[in-house]
């Protein structure tokens, strides 16, 4: 990755962590979205595009592509589903648990995977 994209993934990067884990002062700065749903929603379509910038300008050959590419084809996907209920399940030690969440919760959860995924794949610079 070049020096550009690696600062554009660190302002998406950011991006992820205000919306995750400091909703409270993002939420009140988007006033105009009253809706927990819709709030994630505007940040899942924002971290998408994005992304998708970066990936225009990246070398199909560099690693850091293919990580990028799967982010951004699974929150694709994920704008496109229109469920009101989502079913996952979580294995532990103890064995294999079924749970059911909302739309806000998956957007969240997908949100979450995301950030996990490319900060744990990608050195992304600190701002």
């Amino acid at each position: 990755m070049k020096i550009k994209q690696k600062y554009q993934l660190s302002k998406v990067v950011k991006v992820l962590e205000v919306v995750l884990y400091e909703k409270s002062k993002t939420y009140d700065d988007i006033s105009y979205l009253n809706e927990d749903t819709a709030f994630y929603e505007y940040a899942l379509k924002l971290v998408h595009n994005g992304l998708f910038n970066i990936l225009a300008e990246l070398d199909f050959e560099d690693e850091a592509f293919l990580i990028l590419d799967e982010v951004t084809m699974t929150l694709s996907d994920v704008m496109k589903e229109t469920q009101h209920v989502y079913r996952y399940s979580v294995i532990d030690e103890k064995g294999e648990h079924k749970h059911t969440t909302n739309r806000k919760g998956h957007v969240i959860g997908m949100l979450e995977w995301a950030l996990d995924y490319i900060v744990g794949n990608i050195e992304v610079e600190e701002l």
